[in-house]
């Protein structure tokens, strides 16, 4: 480098390329020769007169059109930013959140995967919308989209947690789920087809929302959900399928025409109106109906005119009537067939509820009822499951007495030893008694389990000590 005291220092360049020079000379026009590695350049120098110099022109020069850039990269991000499945753009949308955590999140978990143009080979994960897991995928290394995570706990961090939201009453629904982890943790599930809380060995990581840690915490959210369910009447909810896309055969209670129909369920939420079997629903929502029968044929405020029909107590039967069309009672049905096969069938039953057996029905709560023992001849408790079982269910012994015990009385007066042998429609073989009054004697005989009449004894001892001690 060149100096004096007239030297000055500059900022040169030559092409793409950049120099520092040292320039003498007052006029600052003479020519220096710049050593640079490798070539020698000769270069003219004009000095400046501006403090700064040329370098700093230069950065700043640089400075801008990196902050332009910038600004297009950023335009071009908000313009053209990769689109959800209804063709909205995810990114800087604002409004309320959807259930999977919000629009950003729900719209990058829904994109399906995309490896893009290029002929990479990056390992990468991508969410699953269909499978709701993350999975691994090859990444050709451009474009593509936003559905492109680096680490599975990227994706699970930002997919897994919103997309096993679901409806805070509905995680009681959800199926066991282990998760894709080796861990033993015990944990606690709710298992929608007994009604119960069971333990479970979860894996550690994202299986689902039916995870709890204690059967409290459990009970607390589900049992009682449950319970609420059936407060609010189950069978009067309309028929849900569900957002899910499975096809399971199930059960549903239609209240237009009050009986069970079949329904193709999708899996998952849905509502308390889905039955496994036709059974259940009967149980559940038939035996309900009796109840229907008792009450009066209600018109309704409207003036509507539609031809429906009602038990008419009175004359024990039912009969046709002109509905309003709002504010119906459940003594109201469509067809004349769906009117007699739940009343006046239930009429002809209803003496007999006595006669069927304890039944705690298949669900595992433990409510305290009475149940009238016919070979006893008594009301007794017994505990009952909480769903399903029959009508031989009361809820104190004065009911159950009521019911059973003053009828049984009423039997006893008309002389139970003058009644035929009668087995009953069950299929048990049970070896019992009656009084045969063709032979004035005690004969055995097999009884079905359920129903029958008082004619019906233990042993032989307790018939002949009726119906032999009685005669003249």
């Amino acid at each position: 480098m060149i100096t004096n005291k007239h030297t000055d220092t500059h900022c040169i360049t030559s092409g793409n390329k950049l120099f520092y020079a040292a320039v003498t000379g007052r006029d600052h026009s003479q020519i220096v020769t710049m050593g640079r590695i490798g070539s020698q350049h000769t270069i003219r120098v004009q000095s400046s007169n501006s403090k700064t110099g040329c370098c700093l022109k230069f950065f700043v020069t640089i400075l801008a059109i990196t902050v332009i850039v910038l600004v297009g990269v950023i335009i071009w991000l908000i313009y053209r930013a990769p689109t959800a499945s209804d063709g909205s753009a995810y990114l800087f949308q604002s409004g309320p959140s959807t259930a999977s955590g919000g629009f950003i999140e729900d719209a990058v978990c829904k994109l399906p995967k995309d490896v893009g143009p290029c002929r990479g080979a990056l390992l990468r994960y991508y969410f699953n919308y269909e499978t709701k897991r993350c999975d691994e995928f090859i990444y050709g290394g451009c474009k593509g989209n936003a559905n492109n995570f680096q680490t599975i706990l990227e994706c699970q961090e930002l997919c897994m947690k919103p997309a096993t939201k679901i409806a805070k009453t509905d995680v009681c629904k959800l199926p066991q789920d282990v998760g894709p982890c080796k861990a033993r943790i015990q944990r606690i599930t709710y298992d929608d087809t007994i009604k119960a809380c069971v333990p479970f060995t979860y894996g550690g990581c994202q299986g689902n929302g039916n995870n709890f840690e204690t059967k409290e915490e459990c009970e607390k959210k589900c049992v009682a959900t449950a319970a609420k369910a059936e407060e609010t009447d189950v069978c009067k909810l309309p028929q849900d399928v569900g957002p899910c896309k499975a096809r399971i055969q199930r059960i549903t209670y239609d209240d237009t025409i009050k009986a069970c129909v079949p329904f193709t369920y999708g899996g998952c939420q849905g509502n308390g109106n889905n039955f496994e079997t036709k059974e259940q629903c009967e149980a559940k929502c038939m035996a309900l109906t009796d109840n229907a029968c008792k009450q009066p044929i209600k018109v309704g405020p409207c003036l509507a005119l539609i031809p429906r029909y009602g038990f008419d107590p009175t004359v024990g039967k039912c009969v046709q009537f002109m509905y309003g069309g709002c504010e119906q009672n459940e003594n109201n049905f469509e067809t004349l067939e769906a009117c007699q096969e739940i009343c006046q069938a239930a009429k002809a039953e209803e003496t007999d509820v006595c006669k069927l057996p304890q039944d705690v029905g298949p669900c595992k709560a433990r409510i305290q009822r009475i149940t009238y023992d016919d070979t006893i001849k008594a009301c007794v408790p017994f505990t009952y499951g909480g769903c399903q079982g029959n009508g031989n269910n009361f809820e104190t012994k004065e009911e159950c007495e009521k019911k059973c015990v003053a009828k049984a009385s009423t039997t006893e007066e008309t002389d139970v030893c003058k009644l035929p042998q009668y087995v009953g429609p069950c299929r048990a073989r049970i070896q019992r008694f009656a009084y045969d009054a063709n032979l004035k004697a005690c004969v055995p005989f097999t009884y079905g389990g359920c129903q029958g009449n008082g004619n019906n004894f233990e042993t032989k001892e307790q018939c002949e000590a009726k119906c032999m001690g009685s005669l003249p």
